[in-house]
């Protein structure tokens, strides 16, 4: 089939007016995000490693693994891109500093905390035989997307899965940026 320029910028015309989301490439739905967090919940419940996960979802995404050891102490286990982050974080101690109180990156003077926001759903720690509890999307906060300059609101799925070595129940999570 042969174009011509008349063809062609009809064609152009028209998709300039079309909604942007039809274009879309390689955005991010919720049933990724979900499988992904399936993914490291089984990994580990079965082989108890935590897998270092990034995946394309509209850009560059990833799930973390983080474990709640009381009412006022969640700490992260993993985490692909918190190195963009370390100003928010102790320089002597990024892996194992109380995450609890981190405030998202909202312009609000109420700041949103992100690790009980994502913690709620899973807090009572269920799983099942498998060593992989029900997964759950939790509240909304503002967060950096990688690449991205400013702040996006941000919703995320979080699973709870028990370390097949440890005995420890630890929380996967992901997120969609709207």
């Amino acid at each position: 089939m042969k174009f011509n320029s008349l063809t062609l910028l009809a064609f152009l015309l028209l998709s300039s007016t079309l909604p942007s989301t039809i274009f879309a490439q390689n955005a991010c739905d919720k049933s990724l995000v979900t499988q992904k967090v399936k993914e490291v919940c089984t990994t580990i419940a079965t082989t108890g490693e935590i897998p270092n996960i990034k995946f394309d979802c509209g850009g560059l995404n990833y799930v973390w693994v983080h474990q709640e050891i009381d009412d006022k102490t969640i700490v992260f286990l993993s985490h692909p891109t918190l190195e963009r982050f370390k100003k928010d974080f102790p320089a002597d101690n990024k892996w194992g500093h109380n995450v609890y109180a981190l405030a998202d990156k909202s312009t609000d003077e109420k700041k949103n905390m992100i690790m009980q926001i994502v913690n709620a759903p899973v807090k009572d720690k269920k799983v099942g035989k498998d060593g992989v509890g029900e997964g759950h999307w939790a509240g909304s906060y503002y967060w950096l997307k990688p690449g991205a300059a400013n702040p996006g609101k941000k919703i995320s799925y979080v699973m709870s899965c028990k370390n097949s070595k440890t005995n420890e129940v630890l929380v996967a999570g992901a997120g969609i940026w709207e």
